[in-house]
């Protein structure tokens, strides 16, 4: 009795934590691609696009989205890369403050977790057309997302 009140006293104080996704779930990112024009892109100054990762385990014939799974979301060429092609965000609208590659999510229902990016069409007056991919990890599942100016 003593080791449980000991344990959940531990729980409490130290929490539970984020964990990595199970080696037989499945991790998918859309959209899988992101290709922009430069000439569309210099039209409006600036490009927002979001990204969904969504975590799933097959059980008993049905996919079922994992929440609270910790997945890792990074970039070559994003921020802080200098200069950086383009900036992640943790969040649907490219607002707030932007995250450093290798930004971490957490899945919340349905096992869905969402990010989004900023890319600009001028670093330093020079256009900024660039290839790069997305990475998605968690545990041992990787999955990607290529993204480019053209």
């Amino acid at each position: 009795m003593k080791n449980i009140i000991a344990l959940l006293l531990l729980s409490l104080v130290f929490g539970c934590g984020d964990i990595s996704a199970p080696p037989d779930a499945k991790i998918e990112i859309d959209p899988p691609s992101v290709s922009l024009s430069y000439n569309t892109l210099a039209t409006q100054g600036y490009s927002c696009r979001l990204f969904t990762i969504s975590v799933k385990r097959n059980i008993e014939g049905k996919d079922i989205g994992l929440s609270g799974i910790l997945v890792h979301v990074s970039g070559s060429m994003a921020a802080p890369s200098n200069p950086a092609r383009y900036y992640f965000y943790d969040n649907t609208t490219c607002s707030g403050q932007p995250k450093a590659s290798n930004m971490e999510l957490v899945t919340g229902d349905f096992g869905i977790a969402y990010f989004s990016i900023w890319i600009l069409a001028q670093i330093d007056g020079t256009e900024n057309k660039f290839q790069d991919t997305i990475e998605v990890r968690s545990g041992v599942l990787y999955t990607s997302a290529s993204v480019s100016v053209q």
